[in-house]
């Protein structure tokens, strides 16, 4: 399993696209979760549901992988109110009706990094947050 994000870092109004390529062959249940900077996670549904706080919900139960598989699993922007720090994009590929949290279970993991930064970052190392004053 792989994820990659379209960007290492963003900036408010940046579009975050989250894809996947997922490598099996059979029929899985397949999750994603965002870890978040201060250790919680929401997960991601396939229909664009996001959980409470640190409640485990599918992305998608039954899903059919046969050898490579390519998946847009999120686009949004960036909204303001997005806490600056780093966070962790993970997946987890579990055989399907297989409870994810035993170990024999999980076929596939994949896991990506990201950070938000509330403004710009400047070559010396700054921030633009002083220019706005």
């Amino acid at each position: 399993m792989e994820i990659t994000t379209s960007s290492p870092d963003y900036l408010r109004g940046d579009e975050l696209i989250v894809q996947t390529v997922l490598k099996a062959e059979g029929k899985y249940d397949v999750f994603y979760a965002v870890i978040l900077p201060g250790g919680d996670f929401i997960t991601l549904r396939e229909d664009e549901t996001i959980s409470t706080l640190n409640e485990i919900l599918p992305y998608k139960v039954g899903m059919v992988i046969n050898g490579m598989r390519s998946e847009r699993v999120l686009t949004i922007p960036v909204l303001p109110d997005l806490t600056p720090g780093e966070y962790m994009i993970l997946g987890v590929i579990v055989k399907n009706g297989e409870n994810i949290f035993a170990h024999d279970a999980i076929i596939a993991t994949g896991s990506a990094m990201f950070q938000f930064f509330a403004f710009p970052v400047l070559s010396d190392g700054g921030s633009s947050a002083g220019a706005l004053n």
